[in-house]
């Protein structure tokens, strides 16, 4: 579109530069001064509105094509910044799930069962939680493996918890098991905030 505009304008140009030499050069060669003073007067009467005409034209072509550009450039920005708090979000949201699996799998030897039960129960019920609202964050389907995951951690968590409660005592495969299933929904919850951008 700026290659037609642009030839318009050079063909105009020349145009109204060779015509205007060529009347110049006739009227001089026969002494017909006055008559060409009559005649570019007219001339310009009839080239200037054409000419202002073309340049409002091009004026309102370049308002439009700087309008859209503007437009579409503030579209971008707003689906950039939505990604960004998406982005945001979902790292907050991997955060805490990881700072609150980490602190359930802390368990000091304590009398007190209620405290030493204490995290792994709050650790389960964000687990729950997690996996009935906060999947939708990741564009999770509730058939997905890291849902099936999340599921089968908060399972072990509440075993290990059913554990501490009867006194028994947790074995290292059963944290090794936990560690390795909050360690695989944690990576792929990373994968997935990341294969998005």
């Amino acid at each position: 579109m700026k290659k037609i505009v642009l030839i318009i304008i050079i063909v105009i140009l020349v145009f109204a530069v060779s015509s205007t030499a060529i009347i110049t050069l006739y009227c001089s060669k026969y002494n017909l001064t006055n008559q060409m003073a009559t005649f570019s007067a007219y001339y310009s009467g009839i080239i200037m509105p054409i000419l202002t005409l073309i340049n409002i034209a091009i004026l309102v072509w370049l308002t439009i094509t700087v309008d859209q550009n503007d437009a579409t450039r503030n579209e971008k920005n707003v689906i950039y910044q939505k990604k960004i708090a998406l982005m945001q979000l979902r790292k907050d949201e991997i955060f805490e799930l990881s700072k609150v699996l980490n602190s359930s799998l802390d368990v000091r030897i304590s009398t007190n069962l209620l405290e030493m039960s204490q995290p792994i129960i709050f650790a389960t019920t964000y687990l729950e939680t997690f996996a009935n609202t906060k999947l939708k964050i990741f564009s999770l389907s509730e058939d997905s493996d890291t849902t099936k995951m999340i599921v089968l951690l908060h399972k072990k968590m509440g075993e290990l918890n059913t554990l501490l409660n009867k006194g028994e005592k947790i074995s290292n495969n059963q944290i090794l098991t936990v560690l390795t299933l909050k360690n695989t929904i944690i990576n792929n919850l990373q994968n997935i905030m990341l294969n998005e951008f």
